[in-house]
């Protein structure tokens, strides 16, 4: 129950009720290997690189073939830039958990990381048919169809994600790039500064609303906004770039 509920919260960015569920769970069953899992997102989340490998690998001890678990691995390699491992770990996830909705969307996001947008969409759209109320899947389908200038498409499956999950900062990311690709440029920086609102500490998010700002020409803002996520990951080169620009 704790677990499940923890998983739950996750979803809405309710990152310390979920920690708190989590510490009970592991008080219940110490060797539950879903909810070391779940602490390894959280980490990942939070940009806690060790803690996150740390977990991951307690998680397999308890249960190698636990889905979660292998997930889990998956986000501990993303956070080494390691996106061949992490399409890997996810390939062959999915080849053991086919009816996994979750391990779907992750390896649509590890494929089009690497370039798969065919690929990418394709394990969207499997992931959204394994389990249509996942709004994370939805997103990631938004994504792929995003980057495949399929815009209507795109949007579609942004609202779609929002529908189902209004907190979700990234459907919210994904809308209002859409929406300025589409010309709509005020409507698509309203959605990005949603996006920044519920995930403040989004270096990418920041450094899109930088740019919405400097196209509106809006003074300091987007300076200001790009020194913020420069300061929130000194590893993510968008701010970096669109500075330069």
């Amino acid at each position: 129950f704790f677990a499940g509920r923890a998983a739950s919260r996750l979803l809405v960015g309710r990152l310390a009720e979920a920690r708190g569920d989590l510490g009970r769970a592991l008080t219940l069953d110490a060797t539950h290997a879903d909810t070391r899992a779940l602490q390894a997102a959280i980490a990942s989340t939070l940009n806690e690189v060790e803690d996150t490998e740390r977990l991951a690998a307690a998680a397999l001890a308890e249960n190698p073939d636990s889905a979660a678990a292998l997930i889990a691995l998956s986000y501990a390699r993303q956070a080494r830039f390691d996106l061949p491992g992490t399409r890997e770990t996810l390939e062959t996830t999915v080849q053991s958990h086919a009816e996994n909705a979750m391990a779907w969307a992750r390896l649509a996001e590890a494929r089009l990381a690497t370039g798969d947008l065919a690929g990418g969409q394709e394990a969207a759209q499997r992931a959204t048919s394994l389990q249509p109320s996942l709004a994370h899947a939805h997103t990631v389908l938004g994504f792929a169809r995003f980057l495949s200038l399929a815009l209507t498409d795109a949007q579609q499956s942004f609202d779609t994600a929002l529908e189902l999950d209004s907190a979700a900062p990234l459907a919210h990311l994904g809308l209002g790039l859409t929406l300025i690709r589409n010309g709509a440029l005020s409507e698509g920086r309203r959605e990005i500064e949603l996006a920044v609102l519920m995930d403040p500490t989004d270096a990418l998010a920041r450094s899109y609303v930088a740019k919405a700002y400097h196209e509106e020409r809006r003074g300091e803002l987007p300076a200001s906004q790009l020194d913020l996520a420069k300061t929130l990951d000194p590893a993510e080169p968008t701010p970096w770039l669109y500075d330069a620009l």
